[in-house]
């Protein structure tokens, strides 16, 4: 057949009632030989219909079982979702670019298989140009390439031309951005005089000079920060930007803070801190003389007390501490002393030393020896004779070392104890003085009594911190 049409699309318009639409005078080789497109006309939002049978789809009729036919698709192919009066379908003849026919070489001569073969490669080129119709070309006696810059280079980019017309790009914006009547009348200018007469501008030799201590100018405006830091020696300050210099509230020499930490020389508290830091300061001071142990016991245990850093021996908070010890204990035992430091107690024989006074009295004078001796030898405190078994009451008063730089001396242990034996009514005191041979200036972190034999079943140990 012969190709006369130049046809190569057809748009039709829906009218919510149609379901056929016909795509003549375009002939078709085949049914598959189609692309069909709806548009909605207010958006120009365009979709890619598919061949099938939903209500999405079209199917294709042939107005003739034979090659060529022309004919019409139906759309919806089921289904009530018709094209509406605002939608068009454009059906477009879309061969695929192949070559179907095979001639063999010395073979017979077939003029339909030829001639399909022809009209075939029409139809591609007259699709191939209606695409090439619609798109950009320059005219025949342009002497310069037309092709655009790459999709990397024209990305977020506005197409513009240069002097020799030749695509090229500028900077662009991704959102659109509308020209405003009254921006029009600037556009057009040339000039930055023009543009100033438009605008209602000053000319640039009207304009003031920089300003001065000495003459009037513009001039730049402080920030807030600038003016309170004094950071900046050419921008102007504003009243506003005084009133912010020299309120409490930002400005760079004042400090509101409760805990007064930073110690600054040239910073200013406000009463509310000094309050505050005043207040939590005696809050957070113990008083005079606080309890720290106060244990009392009645079984078999323990065989010793301490009192140690753990328990609130701190030597920056309290300047000594004050000690009760009471309870029985067994014939023949003594009370022994010892001291820690770096978490170990010092039990060498020439760790202490010590001295004592004491006394007894007694209707009968019935005791065994003069007095209480504590303590008698290294690291003793109490020593009693055989009558000398039941019970103990001890005082003590424990001082950290003294040292002069060179020598160091204690620390010191001050006590005095009172005993008794319920049988005679013998009653005997004593009191005296102990401390640690210390040759380390670390103050001692542990102090410990304990009775050379035997536990104490019943007794207190208490301990008090004096500031």
């Amino acid at each position: 057949m012969t190709i006369q049409d130049a046809t190569a699309k057809v748009i039709r318009t829906g009218n919510g009632s149609a379901t056929s639409f016909s795509f003549a005078p375009i002939v078709m080789q085949k049914a598959t030989d189609i692309l069909v497109v709806k548009t909605i006309t207010a958006t120009g939002v365009e979709t890619t219909l598919t061949e099938g049978t939903g209500t999405s789809n079209y199917s294709v009729t042939l107005t003739a079982s034979d090659y060529p036919s022309t004919g019409s698709i139906v759309f919806p192919a089921s289904g009530a979702d018709r094209l509406a009066s605002s939608e068009t379908v454009t059906i477009k003849r879309n061969p695929s670019i192949t070559q179907d026919a095979d001639l063999e070489n010395q073979g017979g001569y077939y003029p339909d298989t030829v001639e399909d073969a022809l009209d075939r490669g029409v139809m591609i080129s007259m699709s191939q140009q209606e695409d090439i119709d619609r798109s950009l070309k320059g005219p025949i006696t342009d002497t310069v390439s037309v092709e655009i810059p790459s999709q990397t280079a024209r990305a977020n980019q506005f197409l513009t031309f240069d002097g020799s017309g030749v695509p090229t790009v500028s900077a662009g914006t991704t959102s659109g951005v509308t020209v405003s009547t009254f921006m029009a009348t600037v556009l057009d200018d040339t000039t930055a005089a023009a543009a100033r007469t438009t605008l209602g501008a000053a000319a640039t030799s009207a304009l003031p000079s920089a300003a001065s201590t000495t003459a009037a100018g513009i001039v730049e405006l402080a920030t807030t920060a600038e003016t309170t830091t004094g950071s900046d020696a050419l921008r102007a300050v504003t009243p506003d930007g005084l009133h912010d210099m020299t309120s409490l509230a930002g400005a760079a020499w004042f400090l509101d803070e409760d805990a007064m930490g930073t110690n600054s020389a040239t910073k200013v508290a406000s009463q509310q801190s000094i309050k505050a830091y005043v207040t939590t300061s005696v809050a957070a001071a113990p008083s005079g003389r606080v309890k720290i142990i106060d244990n009392d016991w009645s079984s078999g245990t323990p065989s010793s007390v301490t009192f140690e850093d753990a328990d609130g021996m701190n030597w920056s908070t309290y300047s000594y501490f004050d000690i009760e010890l009471s309870g029985y204990i067994s014939a023949s035992c003594r009370i022994i002393c010892t001291m820690s430091q770096g978490g170990a107690y010092e039990t060498g024989s020439t760790d202490y030393f010590g001295a004592n006074t004491g006394s007894q009295y007694t209707n009968a004078f019935d005791n065994a020896s003069p007095g209480i001796d504590i303590p008698n030898i290294s690291n003793q405190i109490y020593k009693g004779s055989s009558q000398y078994n039941e019970m103990f009451h001890l005082k003590a008063s424990l001082y950290p070392g003294l040292s002069d730089g060179t020598n160091i001396g204690g620390p010191y242990i001050h006590w005095s104890i009172a005993g008794s034996k319920t049988t005679s009514g013998n009653r005997a005191h004593a009191n005296g003085t102990g401390a640690l041979r210390n040759l380390d200036a670390a103050l001692i972190d542990g102090i410990k009594f304990e009775l050379n034999t035997g536990n104490m079943p019943n007794g207190s140990f208490k301990v008090w911190g004096i500031v």
